[in-house]
């Protein structure tokens, strides 16, 4: 503690190491309680999100964590004031640090869009996921795993309007994308999809066995559902 206040920054990526420790063992408060020290850290030595793009990524990175964990401990259908905020200031971070069409913005329009599904917001959800297919599309094209993740979001929260028609144009475009990686690298957001329709289920709040979108085959392509 006392090298958090004589040289934060050096504390900060330390405190974040940690947090991702602890988090391994799913010991929820204590990862919390380190990421907020991390932030604490940060924004001691540069000042708010937006003063300084120096160290953009660890602000960035800690943001995004505290958004996960506060997402895992609130109810599926439920998330707080807070773990949006932390996935709007991570948006924020992201448009300022790479520019408002990157890849990486792309993934945090996706994240706020996630944040607002839970919250019933759908609309606003909707505009999110737009401007992230809009990037995702003009940056690995229109049949790539990155984009039909987008799409099947969209098909998802259509649903969730009772938009079925759209839902179902949605549910059509994403089917002719690859699945994402089991284990895709460098994308916070899909770590734990096993493919498009689960990364989907956990984007609307369900369990994926709950979600009307089935799951990629080991093959490819766009077969028909059962």
């Amino acid at each position: 503690e006392v090298e958090e206040e004589a040289d934060p920054l050096a504390a900060a990526p330390v405190l974040y190491r940690l947090s991702q420790a602890v988090g391994k063992q799913r010991r929820f408060a204590d990862e919390e309680a380190l990421l907020r020290r991390a932030l604490t850290a940060v924004e001691a030595a540069r000042g708010p999100d937006g003063a300084s793009d120096q160290d953009a990524m660890m602000r960035y990175r800690v943001l995004c964590s505290l958004h996960a964990v506060r997402a895992a401990t609130c109810p599926a259908d439920r998330l707080d004031d807070e773990a949006t905020g932390f996935a709007r200031r991570a948006l924020f971070v992201a448009e300022r640090h790479y520019g408002p069409a990157h890849a990486q913005t792309a993934d945090s329009l996706y994240r706020v869009a996630a944040a607002l599904c839970r919250r019933a917001e759908y609309l606003e959800a909707e505009q999110f996921l737009h401007r992230a297919l809009a990037i995702q599309t003009r940056t690995h094209g229109e049949r790539h795993p990155e984009t039909g993740r987008v799409l099947c979001a969209l098909a998802q929260v259509y649903k969730r309007m009772c938009m079925f028609e759209r839902a179902a144009r949605y549910d059509r475009l994403w089917r002719l994308c690859p699945p994402l990686p089991k284990h895709p690298r460098g994308t916070q957001l899909a770590a734990a999809s096993a493919s498009n329709a689960a990364a989907a289920a956990k984007f609307a709040g369900e369990p994926p066995q709950l979600s009307h979108l089935s799951s990629h085959g080991g093959g490819g392509g766009g077969g028909g559902g059962g």
